[in-house]
């Protein structure tokens, strides 16, 4: 599972100087920093969404397209955000929503899955420091970076750079990695 703690910790890099950016992105579509709280909410559901609905995506994608996938589709939404539009802005913020949580997701699934019960809390809390971790040094790249690059130059390259995190995830068969068509978690909604 090293692959995938690594793209969640490379995505959650990147998602952090994502984050930092959203001030910029809220200034180009000409609104108050508030505004922000609109995209937030909108992010929100996005993840509601995709929570429902990742245990059959799973299932269906097996897990290593499913995190691809959803990287994939943060790329680009948070590439289109260099277009000052609301409607796109809006757009972007749910499909970041759909796509952010599927690596998280896949990740925690797959350590809580494959770790013995005596060694899980430790194991747990080290992909969690893995995955997390680098999200506070993207914040701080990014809040560095959009004065001395800007926006619409920024967003583009995080982009490129975020997709290429998703390809290694695409060079497995997709059925190796499928999840079973139940697992012990399908039995215990709670």
């Amino acid at each position: 599972r090293a692959p995938s703690v690594l793209a969640g910790g490379t995505t959650m890099l990147f998602a952090g100087l994502n984050g930092a950016l959203i001030y910029a992105v809220v200034d180009a579509l000409g609104h108050s920093p508030a505004y922000t709280g609109v995209l937030y909410a909108v992010q929100g559901a996005g993840s509601l969404t995709v929570g429902l609905l990742s245990g059959p995506a799973l299932r269906r994608l097996g897990e290593r397209r499913f995190a691809a996938y959803g990287i994939a589709l943060t790329a680009l939404a948070a590439g289109l955000r260099a277009i000052p539009a609301d409607p796109l802005a809006l757009a972007c913020s749910a499909a970041i929503g759909l796509g952010l949580p599927c690596v998280l997701i896949t990740v925690l699934t797959a350590v809580q899955r494959e770790t013995p019960n005596a060694l899980l809390g430790r194991t747990v809390a080290t992909a969690n420091t893995l995955v997390f971790a680098p999200n506070v040094l993207g914040l701080a790249a990014g809040a560095a970076l959009v004065e001395l690059v800007g926006l619409r130059l920024l967003l583009p390259v995080l982009t490129v750079l975020w997709l290429t995190t998703a390809l290694p995830l695409l060079h497995t068969p997709a059925s190796a990695d499928r999840t079973a068509s139940r697992s012990a978690s399908d039995a215990n909604p709670a």
